[in-house]
């Protein structure tokens, strides 16, 4: 049986901290309508840890994660403008911190299956007659599931 080397266990690592982090803004989003800031700034805060963990091993550079943390964060907060708050600032949170763990290429790809399984579970609602255009669904649950 192959031994996992430190790049198995680090993965292994940022992919529990990110189900673990979907988990608890879900459960929120669902009960609260909101994801509650001191989830945000748990998950920013382990996400801050690993990308200081990579800087300090070399695997990346300050200067870069800094200037991506940035544009992704402005990017997030545009999504959150140009929807008029069909998407709320603790989604776009959510998917910031889902960056820090899992990379921007992961939170890319998670927004955008997330916005596809919703779509698929609100169409699906009006076509059945459950949900009207102006339902609310929580966003975060689609998104965890893009996670996982």
């Amino acid at each position: 049986m192959p031994v996992h080397g430190a790049d198995d266990r680090e993965k292994n690592m940022e992919t529990g901290l990110a189900v673990l982090f979907g988990v608890c803004c879900s459960v929120t989003d669902c009960k609260r309508r909101k994801i509650t800031l001191s989830v945000l700034l748990a998950g920013a805060a382990a996400g801050c840890i690993l990308s200081g963990i990579r800087i300090w091993q070399g695997t990346e550079s300050a200067w870069g994660n800094g200037l991506q943390q940035v544009f992704r964060a402005v990017c997030l907060e545009s999504v959150v403008i140009l929807t008029a708050g069909k998407v709320g600032s603790g989604d776009a949170g959510m998917l910031l911190v889902f960056g820090l763990l899992l990379g921007w290429k992961a939170c890319v790809s998670i927004l955008c299956m997330g916005c596809l399984l919703i779509g698929v579970v609100a169409g699906c609602g009006m076509g059945i007659g459950v949900l009207h255009q102006n339902s609310r669904l929580p966003f975060a649950p689609f998104l965890f599931a893009a996670t996982v």
